[in-house]
C-alpha cells in the first residue's frame, strides 16, 4: 500500500474525472470553512459520488473511489457562499472517513495513473473506443440532419476515458463504474460497452426519425 494522506472530502451527486472541470456552488457553513482553508493553503480535496445520503446536511456515505480536485477559479457572494470552478487531478481510494473538523475528511491512498499499461490489448481497446465513439457522434448528428465523416481522437487511454465518459448521457453510477476500473484496458472496455449501448439506441432513433420524416413524402408520391 502506498503512503496514506488525509484530505477534505466532498460527497456529491456528480462524478469528477481526472483533468475534468466542474462548477460548484458552496453555501453550507462547514464547506465554506473548507473552501476558505483550501484557498489559503492551495491544497486539494476529494470529490466522491454519494452512495447513500444527501449532499446537503448529515453525513453522506460515498463510493470508495474518487478524484482529487483543486480550485482554479472562485468568487464569493454577498451571503458568504462561494461559486467555484474545480479541476480534477488524481484518482484515489478512500481508506476510511475521519471525524469531521467541521467538514468531512478522509484517509486516502492515491491510485496509479491510467496509461501505464502498454500492450497489444490496450491498442485494440483504444481503437475500438475511437471507432464506436465516431459512430455515436455520426448517429447523434443524423438526428438533427447533420453529417460528419468521423472524429479524430487521440490514441491515449487516459484521454479517452477521462474526456469522453463525463460527457455521455448516462447515469452517474455508470460513470462511477468506469472511474473505478484499475487498468486502462478495463476502463476502455467499460466505456466501449456504454458507447455500444448508446449507439444501439441512437440507431433506432435515427431510423424512427427518418421514417417519420419521409413517410409522408413517399405516400404523397
Amino acid at each position: 500500500m502506498s503512503e496514506l494522506t488525509n484530505i477534505p472530502i466532498f460527497p456529491l451527486s456528480t462524478v469528477l474525472f481526472p483533468t475534468g472541470d466542474m462548477s460548484l456552488s458552496i453555501f453550507e457553513e462547514r464547506y465554506r470553512i473548507m473552501v476558505e482553508e483550501l484557498l489559503e493553503s492551495g491544497g486539494v480535496f476529494g470529490v466522491m459520488l454519494i452512495l447513500r445520503g444527501e449532499e446537503v446536511g448529515g453525513s453522506a456515505v460515498p463510493y470508495s473511489i474518487g478524484t482529487t480536485a483543486n480550485i482554479v477559479e472562485h468568487s464569493k457572494s454577498p451571503d458568504g457562499g462561494y461559486t467555484l470552478r474545480l479541476r480534477g487531478r488524481s484518482k484515489f481510494k478512500l481508506v476510511r472517513m475521519l471525524e469531521e473538523q467541521p467538514y468531512p475528511c478522509g484517509e486516502i491512498e492515491f491510485l496509479p495513473e491510467l496509461g501505464g499499461q502498454e500492450s497489444d490489448l490496450l491498442g485494440v481497446a483504444i481503437d475500438r473506443v475511437r471507432h464506436v465513439f465516431s459512430d455515436y457522434i455520426r448517429l447523434s448528428l443524423a438526428l438533427t440532419d447533420q453529417w460528419a465523416e468521423g472524429v479524430d481522437l487521440p490514441a491515449d487511454s487516459a484521454w479517452l476515458i477521462n474526456k469522453i465518459t463525463p460527457n455521455l448521457g448516462i447515469t452517474e453510477i455508470a460513470k462511477q463504474r468506469v472511474l473505478e476500473c484499475d487498468l486502462p484496458v478495463e476502463g476502455l472496455r467499460a466505456l466501449e460497452a456504454l458507447l455500444n449501448d448508446l449507439v444501439s439506441r441512437a440507431e433506432k432513433q435515427v431510423k424512427d426519425h427518418y421514417r417519420e420524416r419521409y413517410t409522408g413524402i413517399v405516400a404523397a408520391g
